[in-house]
């Protein structure tokens, strides 16, 4: 074979080689694409089927699932681009296996012409193109495997985001669910324990329990007259000599308290001096001696 005809054969192979893994390359790209849009479709298609019920909440219920099925789509994409990266492998070594075989066997039919004669050159011209026969049936066989393991993949793909986005709508939606029951159990159980706490320590509510003012958003306090008691946070309700009063406002650079109680109390303010009225032994015995002034009281207009 002269040396033309095995350049020519040599470039004819070698750009049908490239020109299949082109064709495989934008085969997987358009598998790839087709994938992630009908994901994306499909994500839509539930956002858009819960809008009756919430559109703040479809977004974020398929938020989270949207994301995970692009990322399924984003790790087909690559190991699409990693096949096509070693069907690109394999074509190139079967192509420089087939470059050099012919090349042998281009070498070895001039040396058997020159020594042999015409017989010769021909023998080694039949082994040369059996030798590209055969070389071109493995690249050919290397490369019918490709198409099918790229279709395959990619209706795996299409198949695996669909019921992982179906999936984690039912989960997210579940946990929702679960997470709003624990909070109102928690609430119920916190609320729970500070009327406890309050209802066996009545006089020493306002200074002991400051934990919980901060906790329980319905806290009934106890406020007696002249207490004095620096919480760092109030809501809710308070009681002053028997009457219910919302808590108002509380300023905490200047230490008071502001209770709003009906007429004809008004809104208290309550001097805030000591952290915590249980602790300290002076607030102790100015409410003892309240406690008795009023006992006194009562009893005189008695």
């Amino acid at each position: 074979m002269p040396d033309d005809a095995v350049s020519s054969f040599i470039g004819a192979k070698r750009d049908a080689l490239y020109a299949w893994a082109a064709a495989q390359r934008d085969a997987a790209i358009s598998h790839a694409k087709a994938s992630a849009e009908a994901t994306a479709a499909g994500a839509r298609e539930a956002a858009a089927s819960t809008a009756g019920a919430g559109a703040d909440w479809a977004v974020e219920a398929t938020a989270a699932p949207r994301a995970r099925a692009l990322g399924a789509a984003r790790e087909k994409y690559a190991e699409y681009t990693a096949m096509e990266a070693r069907a690109l492998e394999v074509l190139n070594r079967e192509s420089r296996r087939l470059a050099t075989q012919v090349l042998e066997a281009g070498e070895a039919a001039q040396s058997i012409a020159a020594t042999s004669g015409a017989a010769a050159a021909a023998q080694a011209e039949a082994s040369l193109v059996a030798a590209a026969r055969q070389a071109s049936a493995r690249a050919a066989a290397a490369s019918d495997a490709y198409p099918e393991g790229v279709a395959a993949g990619a209706a795996v793909a299409g198949a695996t985001a669909s019921e992982t986005a179906a999936g984690s709508g039912a989960a997210a939606e579940a946990g929702a669910a679960a997470v709003g029951d624990r909070a109102v159990d928690a609430w119920r159980s916190a609320a729970a324990g500070a009327r406890r706490l309050a209802g066996e320590r009545p006089a020493e509510l306002v200074g002991a329990p400051l934990a919980f003012v901060d906790a329980v958003p319905a806290l009934e306090l106890r406020f007696p007259r002249g207490a004095e008691v620096r919480p760092r946070r109030l809501r809710g309700r308070a009681d002053l000599n028997g009457r219910s009063g919302a808590v108002a406002k509380y300023d905490a650079q200047g230490g008071r308290v502001g209770v709003d109680f009906p007429p004809p109390v008004g809104l208290v303010s309550i001097r805030a001096a000591n952290l915590e009225i249980g602790r300290h032994e002076r607030a102790r015995r100015r409410l003892e001696a309240e406690e008795r002034r009023r006992r006194q009281e009562y009893g005189t207009r008695r």
